[in-house]
């Protein structure tokens, strides 16, 4: 049985709600060690290959915003 985890659950609603365009999610987590994790239990929801939704960390979210608006 499956970890019952946030991540883990998130990955299946993403993969339930999105199908195979989940690329056009973006997800910000607090650090870059969660998305990794969450890039890894999306992954082994799909049994072919699909575009994944931006995943980034909230400090490289905020220096992207920061760097659009100069």
């Amino acid at each position: 049985m499956e970890s019952e985890n946030f991540l883990n659950r998130l990955a299946q609603k993403c993969q339930a709600h999105f199908g195979a365009q989940c690329d056009k999610l973006t997800i910000i987590f607090p650090n870059k060690r969660a998305g990794v994790y969450f890039a890894d239990y999306l992954s082994q929801k799909y049994d072919q290959p699909v575009w994944s939704p931006t995943i980034q960390s909230f400090d490289e979210y905020v220096a992207a915003q920061q760097d659009s608006n100069l």
